[in-house]
């Protein structure tokens, strides 16, 4: 769930989720442990997977339902050449 101008992600999971989002973690360290650079996306029920939910917590602070998450693992040097850290990081 994001809030309303999307500056704030919020996650609930059960046990189930937890282990699931801990496993999905796991398999991106170890591919940047092994120096590949990969991603794992979520997707909701409504946007093509069914690993996110789509319902909303009756909050102010909760407002717009996040279909896609993109989880990226990367080494050092991708994020150089890709301009997420500078040259001399």
């Amino acid at each position: 769930m994001a809030n309303h101008d999307a500056s704030m992600i919020t996650i609930h999971a059960d046990l189930q989720g937890l282990d699931f989002l801990i496993g999905t973690l796991h398999r991106l360290r170890q591919l940047v442990s092994e120096g590949e650079c990969e991603d794992r996306r979520l997707y909701c029920d409504d946007a093509f997977g069914a690993e996110l939910s789509s319902t909303l917590l009756q909050s102010e602070a909760e407002t717009k339902i996040v279909e896609h998450v993109r989880i990226y693992g990367w080494t050092h040097e991708w994020a150089i050449k890709h301009k997420l850290l500078p040259r001399h990081a």
